[in-house]
C-alpha cells in the first residue's frame, strides 16, 4: 500500500512479489488487497499495457480468482474484465483449462438482454473443446440454456456446442439421452406437420422461424432437463423444465390459427414423462430433503401437467414422505394434485383414481397430521376424497379412522361408519335390563382397601350397599375390532354424548351404545387389560353412568389390577364431572401414596372451574397448601390458580408477567381476556363469575388495573410481537374515558400519557396485528375490506386512529395529537377528507389544522422498526453459521484425532507387552506340555492303582491285627508269667557249665 504512491516503485516491483501478495490474498481472503491489485492492473499503474508482465500480472490474478473462488469471491463483471483485457494483448491458449472454465462460468452469469451472448463465450468454448482433458458438461449446457435463453441461437453453433460437449464427456451425457431429446423435438415437429403442414408461422425475433428450429429448441431444452436429471440437480432442472414448457407452448402458439389442429400438441406427454422421471428420481433417494424438492418442483408446474401425473408416482411420493416421519410434505402433495384436479373441467374421473390409488393408512396418516395441526378445512377438503375408498379400508385401521373424524367433529360420519363396520344398531341395553345383567356379572368377593374407598365415593345416595341378582340373558357380543379400540370409544363418546356448558349433548343414546358395545366383551373376557377397563370407567362417568363405573371397579378388583395414578385421575375427573362436592371430598380421603400427586389437584380444580364452583376450587387449593403442595399445583395449573384468586389487578398483572418471565406460555386469549377484566378493576374471580358483567368496582380501582392492564398489553406485545386489535380498542376507550375523569378532578394525566405513548409505539411496531375480523366487524367500517399484510402495518385503521387522536384529546396531550397527525401524513393512509368526515366534531376541527412538523419527541418515532431480513443478511447469518459450526466440527475432529492416536498408542504399548507375555505363556505351555509327555510313558491304568490300593489297604489292615494279636499274647504271657507265678527255691548259679553250647547262624533281614 505504501508502494502505490508512486507509479514507478510500482512498475519496479518484481512480479515474484505480486504473486506472493496474490496468493496471500487469496488464501487469506483478503478482498480489499485483492482489489487494490486488480485496479493498478486494469489502469496500467503496475504493468504497461500490451507488455507480457501484464499478461502474466492478468493470468495471476485470473488464477487466484479460479483457486480461491470460495474464500474471494468476485464479481462476474470483474472476472470478465480481467479476462477480455488478457485476450486483447495475447491468446486464449495462454489460459490454463480450469481458468478459462472459471471465466467461462463466470460469464454466463452476466445475462445479456440485448439478445447477443458475451464475445468471450464461443472463444472459451472452443478452446476448452479443444485442451480441456476433465468433463465440461455442466459447462456445456449452461452455454446451450444461456444461447436458447438471452442468444440468437443459431441451430447449426448449438448443435457445434452439443457435439463438442458429447466428444469431451460422451459418458456422462449418453446416447440414449440424446436420443430421448431428439425424439422429443420430433415428436412436436411430426404434430405440426400433420396438424398443418408445410406452413408459415409468425415472425419471431426479426426473422422467420421454421417448424425445424422449434423443433431443434424443443430437443435441445428436453436434453437439458434430462441431463439435469441425470446429474441429480434438482434446481436446474426445475429451471429448464420450465424454459422447455415456455418454449414448447410458444411454439404451438405460432401455428396460425386459422388450421385446425387434428390433435392436442404432445406438450403434457413432453412435460409429464420429464416430471415423472425427476419426482421417481427424487422418491428413489428416499429422504427428506428429496421428497420436499419434489414438492417444490410440483408446485413449479402448471394445473395441467399436475393433472397428467400418474396416480403411482403420487402414491409413491406420499408413501415415501409418511415412511420418512415427513406427513407435511405429503399433505401438501395431495392438497396439490386434488385442488390441480378441482380447477381443470373434466377432471372428476382423474381425481377418483387418484382417490383410490392412494393407500388408507397414507390417508389415515395425512388426515391425522392435519387434524394435530389444526388445519381442520384441508383435512374436511382431503376426507372428501379419502371417503371414496372407505369400503375397501381394512379392519385395523378402523379405529383409527372413527378416532381421526371425531377430531374433525363429523358426528354423522362417525355414527354411520361405526354402524356399517360393526353391524351395531346403535341401540343402548335397556336401563332395566343393563342393571339385572351388571348385577349378574357383580363378583362376589367383598372389596377391600382402595377398592372399598373408591366404591364408596362412586355409590349413589339412592343406590343400596348390595344389588339384588335377578336372571338376565347376556346380551349379545359384537366381535369387532373396535371393541378392542378403548381410544376409538373414548372419542365417539367425548364427541357425542358429552357438551359444553350450557349445552345438550348430540346423541347421548349412541354414544351409551357405543360403550355397551365395547363394555360386553370386557366383562366376558376373564383377562381384560388393565387401561382397558380403565378408559371403559373413563367413559361411564362421562356419561354419568356410576353403576357401570362400580362394576367396573369391581371387575378391575377381580383381574387383580391394582388402581395407580391414572385410574385415580379419571376417577376423580368423572366424579367432578358428576358431583363436583363430592369429588372435593374424595380429594381430601386420599391415603397419602396419592395425596402426594399434583396433578390429581389440578385435574379438580379444572373440573371444578369448568363447572363454575370457584370455592370449590379454593377448597382443592387450601388443601394442596395444607399438604405443602401449593406452589407445585401452581406451577403445574396456573391459569386455574389465578383465575380463581381474589388478588387485585396490579397484583395478578404482576403475577403474571413474573410466570411468563420464569417460562409460563399462557393462551392468548386467557391474556386477553385478564387484559379486558384488569381494565374494568375486577378480580379474575368476579370476572369468571356467573354474571361478571353485573360487577363494578370503584373509580380507583379501575384506574389502577387500567394501569395494570397497559403494562400487561405492552409486555405482550413486547414478547409476542403481536397486537390484538379489539382489545386496543376496549383499553383506547378506557384511556380516554379516564382521562376526562381526571380532567374534571384536576388530576395529572402525566402518567397516564406515558402509559398511552408506550401502547402507540407497541401499536405502530408489532410484526402482527390480529382480530381483524372481528374488529371490522365493531368499527362496522365499510372501508375495511381486507386483512392488513406485514408490510401495510404500520398504517393505522382510520377507526384506530380517530380513537388515538381522542385518547390524547382527552388528555390534553396536543404534541400526543400534533404528532399522530404526522404519522398519518406521512403514511398518507388518514387524510383530511376523512377527518373533515369524522363523526366526532372535535376530529372535524382537526381537518383545519395545518401540517407542521414538530420535534418528534414520542416514543414511537424513536423504536427501531421491525423489518423482515434481506436475503443478503440471512444468507450472511447462515454462512456464518456454516463457519462456526466447520470451526467447531474441525477443531472436535482434532480433538477426536488426538485422542484416538494416544488411544493407538497405548494400545500399541499394551499389545507389546501382551506378546511378551503371551510368548512367556507359551514357553510355560511348552514345558508343561514335556512333562506332561514325561509322564505318559510312566502312566498305569486305573485298575491297577485300584488294585494296588486295596492291596495296601489289606496289608495294612493285616498288620493291624498281627500287632494287635501279638499284644494281647504278649500280654496274656506277662500276666502268665507275673500273676500265676510261684515261689522257689534259689538256683545255684555256681554250677556252670565246662562249654557253652554253639549259637545257631543268624540272618541278616
Amino acid at each position: 500500500m505504501a508502494l502505490r504512491a508512486s507509479a514507478y516503485q510500482l512498475q519496479a516491483l518484481p512480479e515474484t512479489s505480486f504473486d506472493a501478495l496474490i496468493m496471500h490474498a487469496g488464501r487469506t481472503g483478503l478482498s480489499g488487497l485483492i482489489s487494490s491489485i486488480m485496479n493498478d492492473v486494469l489502469q496500467h499503474t503496475a504493468a504497461d499495457p500490451g507488455t507480457a508482465r501484464e499478461q502474466r500480472l492478468l493470468l495471476a490474478l485470473l488464477n487466484a480468482s479460479s483457486t480461491f473462488e470460495k474464500k474471494l469471491p468476485l464479481a462476474p463483471e470483474l472476472v470478465v474484465r480481467l479476462a477480455t483485457q488478457l485476450l486483447r494483448s495475447a491468446s486464449v491458449d495462454c489460459m490454463p483449462p480450469h481458468v478459462a472454465a472459471h471465466v467461462l462460468r463466470r460469464a454466463l452469469f452476466i445475462p445479456r438482454r440485448d439478445g447477443a451472448h458475451h464475445s468471450l463465450i464461443p472463444v472459451l468454448v472452443e478452446h476448452l473443446a479443444a485442451t480441456s482433458t476433465y468433463p465440461l458438461l455442466e459447462e456445456g449446457l449452461h452455454v446451450i440454456e444461456y444461447s436458447l435463453q438471452y442468444g440468437a441461437a443459431d441451430p447449426a453453433t448449438l448443435m457445434h456446442y452439443v457435439s463438442q460437449t458429447a466428444q469431451v464427456d460422451g459418458e456422462r451425457l449418453g446416447e440414449h439421452t440424446l436420443q430421448q431429446a431428439r425424439a422429443d423435438g420430433f415428436a412436436w415437429r411430426k404434430w405440426a406437420r400433420e396438424a398443418s403442414g408445410w406452413m408459415a408461422v409468425r415472425p419471431r425475433r426479426h426473422s422467420t422461424v421454421d417448424v425445424q428450429t422449434h423443433a431443434l429448441r424443443i430437443s435441445l431444452w428436453s436434453l437439458c432437463c434430462r441431463v439435469w436429471l441425470r446429474l441429480q440437480r434438482p434446481l436446474r432442472f426445475r429451471a429448464a423444465l420450465t424454459q422447455l414448457r415456455a418454449e414448447l407452448h410458444r411454439a404451438s402458439q405460432l401455428l396460425e390459427p386459422s388450421q385446425t389442429l387434428a390433435s392436442p400438441p404432445p406438450s403434457a406427454h413432453i412435460v409429464r414423462g420429464l416430471l415423472q422421471s425427476h419426482l421417481v428420481h427424487l422418491t428413489g433417494k428416499g429422504t427428506r430433503n428429496s421428497v420436499r424438492a419434489a414438492l417444490v418442483a410440483m408446485r413449479s408446474v402448471s394445473a395441467d401437467d399436475l393433472v397428467q401425473l400418474l396416480p403411482g408416482v403420487v402414491q409413491m411420493l406420499c408413501e415415501k414422505a409418511v415412511q420418512r416421519q415427513d406427513p407435511r410434505t405429503a399433505a401438501d402433495v395431495l392438497l396439490l394434485c386434488f385442488d390441480a384436479c378441482a380447477s381443470q373441467p373434466g377432471a372428476a374421473s382423474t381425481s377418483a383414481n387418484l382417490a383410490r390409488t392412494i393407500r388408507p393408512a397414507t390417508w389415515l396418516d395425512v388426515l391425522t397430521y392435519l387434524v394435530a395441526a389444526s388445519r381442520h378445512a384441508a383435512a374436511r377438503a382431503l376426507l372428501t376424497y379419502a371417503l371414496q375408498g372407505a369400503a375397501t379400508w381394512p379392519s385395523p385401521l378402523h379405529a383409527q379412522w372413527l378416532a381421526c373424524l371425531c377430531a374433525l367433529g363429523e358426528h354423522d360420519l362417525v355414527r354411520d361408519l361405526y354402524m356399517q363396520w360393526t353391524a351395531s344398531t346403535g341401540v343402548p341395553l335397556n336401563a332395566s335390563e343393563r342393571a339385572a345383567w351388571l348385577a349378574q356379572q357383580a363378583p362376589a368377593s367383598p372389596l377391600t382397601g382402595l377398592y372399598a374407598m373408591c366404591d364408596t365415593w362412586l355409590r349413589t345416595p339412592d343406590q343400596p350397599a348390595a344389588a339384588t341378582r335377578v336372571r338376565s340373558s347376556a346380551p349379545r357380543l359384537w366381535d369387532s375390532p373396535l371393541a378392542r379400540a378403548p381410544h376409538s370409544m373414548l372419542a365417539i363418546v367425548q364427541l357425542l354424548g358429552t357438551a359444553p356448558r350450557h349445552e345438550v349433548p348430540r346423541d347421548r343414546d349412541f354414544s351409551m351404545a357405543v360403550r355397551d358395545d365395547a363394555l360386553v366383551p370386557a366383562l366376558a373376557n376373564a383377562a381384560t387389560p388393565h387401561y382397558h377397563l380403565t378408559a371403559l370407567l373413563q367413559a361411564s362417568l362421562m356419561l354419568h353412568d356410576r353403576a357401570t363405573a362400580r362394576l367396573l371397579l369391581h371387575r378391575m378388583h377381580a383381574c387383580g389390577h391394582t388402581l395407580d395414578a391414572k385410574d385415580m385421575a379419571v376417577l376423580l375427573r368423572g366424579l367432578s364431572d358428576v358431583a363436583p362436592d363430592e369429588a372435593v371430598a374424595a380429594l381430601q380421603a386420599l391415603p397419602p401414596p396419592f395425596a402426594d400427586e399434583v396433578h390429581l389437584y389440578a385435574v379438580v380444580m379444572a373440573r371444578c372451574l369448568y363447572h363454575a364452583r370457584p370455592e370449590l376450587v379454593d377448597q382443592v387449593y387450601a388443601l394442596a397448601c395444607a399438604r405443602h403442595l401449593g406452589a407445585q399445583v401452581a406451577q403445574q395449573a396456573p391459569a386455574v390458580v389465578l383465575a380463581t384468586s381474589d388478588a387485585a389487578p396490579p397484583v395478578y398483572v404482576h403475577r403474571v408477567i413474573e410466570m411468563m418471565r420464569d417460562g409460563w406460555q399462557p393462551d392468548t386469549c386467557l391474556l386477553l381476556w385478564m387484559m379486558r377484566s384488569a381494565t374494568r378493576g375486577l378480580c379474575l374471580r368476579e370476572a369468571g363469575g356467573a354474571q361478571p358483567k353485573t360487577a363494578v368496582a370503584s373509580r380507583a380501582a379501575r384506574r389502577a388495573g387500567l394501569h395494570a392492564a397497559l403494562q400487561l398489553y405492552e409486555y405482550v406485545a413486547q414478547r409476542r410481537h403481536i397486537i390484538h386489535l379489539p382489545t386496543t380498542r376496549f383499553l383506547l376507550y378506557h384511556v380516554a374515558e379516564h382521562a376526562r375523569h381526571l380532567k374534571r378532578c384536576g388530576q395529572s394525566p402525566a402518567p397516564l400519557i406515558a402509559c398511552l405513548d408506550r401502547l402507540v409505539a407497541q401499536l405502530l411496531h408489532a410484526r402482527l396485528w390480529t382480530g381483524w375480523d372481528e374488529y371490522r366487524t365493531l368499527v362496522q367500517d365499510p372501508s375495511l375490506k381486507e386483512k392488513w399484510t406485514a408490510t401495510r402495518q404500520r398504517v393505522l385503521p382510520t377507526p384506530l386512529a380517530h380513537q388515538l387522536l381522542l385518547a390524547y384529546q382527552a388528555l390534553s396531550d396536543e404534541r400526543g395529537v400534533s404528532e399522530v397527525l404526522d404519522w398519518m401524513h406521512i403514511t398518507a393512509h388518514v387524510r383530511r377528507q376523512d377527518l373533515a368526515r369524522a363523526p366526532y366534531p372535535a376530529l372535524q376541527r382537526l381537518a383545519t389544522r395545518a401540517h407542521a412538523p414538530g420535534l418528534r419527541t414520542k416514543l414511537w418515532w424513536h423504536m427501531p422498526v421491525p423489518k423482515p431480513r434481506p436475503f443478503t443478511s440471512a444468507l450472511v447469518g447462515f454462512l456464518t453459521g456454516a463457519t462456526v459450526a466447520a470451526v467447531a466440527g474441525l477443531y472436535w475432529i482434532r480433538h477426536e484425532y488426538t485422542q484416538a492416536s494416544t488411544s493407538v498408542l497405548q494400545s500399541s504399548e499394551r499389545l507389546t507387552d501382551m506378546a511378551n507375555h503371551v510368548t512367556q505363556y507359551l514357553d510355560r505351555i511348552a514345558d508343561l506340555e514335556l512333562r506332561v509327555q514325561r509322564m505318559e510313558k510312566q502312566q498305569i491304568t486305573r485298575d491297577e492303582v485300584t488294585h494296588a490300593w486295596d492291596s495296601h489297604r489289606q496289608l495294612y489292615s493285616d498288620m493291624f491285627e498281627e500287632t494287635h494279636a501279638l499284644k494281647e499274647r504278649l500280654w496274656h504271657l506277662e500276666h502268665t508269667i507275673f500273676a500265676t507265678r510261684t515261689r522257689v527255691e534259689p538256683i545255684a548259679w555256681d554250677l556252670l557249665p565246662p562249654r557253652a553250647p554253639p549259637m545257631p547262624p543268624v540272618r541278616l533281614v
